[in-house]
């Protein structure tokens, strides 16, 4: 049905972010920051592809994670992070999936420090400005009419 192609296309985000660090490691330190972050559920590990898939519960947002860990270079590892949530009313107006992506961000770098790339998103209709280069809207000129009286 387009309409549910339609939802589907503004409820998915996909992220990706470059650690240093092995697979193996990676895989384990990703289920332990799933696990350790309220909210979060993991429901299957495979190890074979280096793929964790987890629920996400927080009324009014529910929804799926899928975490895959690609080689990266010499000791580094890509992790594509994939973001589904169930179309409701809220997740149509707040696009809550940065912050779900944030979440595993967060918990990524306190159990490792720093993480060493910046995080890019590839959603639909995303503005690919970077945070704090907020437009301002352009100034006022003085030759209009003022609302003063002399």
């Amino acid at each position: 049905m387009p309409l549910l192609d339609n939802l589907t296309g503004l409820t998915k985000r996909d992220s990706t972010l470059v650690m240093p660090g092995e697979r193996d490691e990676l895989l384990q330190r990703c289920c332990d920051a799933l696990e350790s972050t309220p909210r979060f559920s993991v429901l299957t590990v495979s190890e074979d592809q280096f793929r964790i898939d987890a629920a996400y519960r927080r009324p009014p947002v529910w929804g799926k994670l899928t975490v895959t860990l690609l080689p990266e270079g010499m000791g580094s590892t890509r992790i594509n992070i994939a973001v589904t949530v169930l179309p409701n009313l809220f997740t149509l107006l707040f696009a809550p999936q940065p912050r779900i992506v944030g979440r595993l961000t967060r918990a990524l770098g306190q159990q490792a420090g720093p993480i060493r790339a910046a995080l890019t998103s590839a959603g639909p209709g995303q503005n690919r400005r970077s945070p704090g280069t907020l437009s301002k809207p352009p100034p006022r000129e003085s030759g209009g009419p003022s609302n003063r009286r002399s």
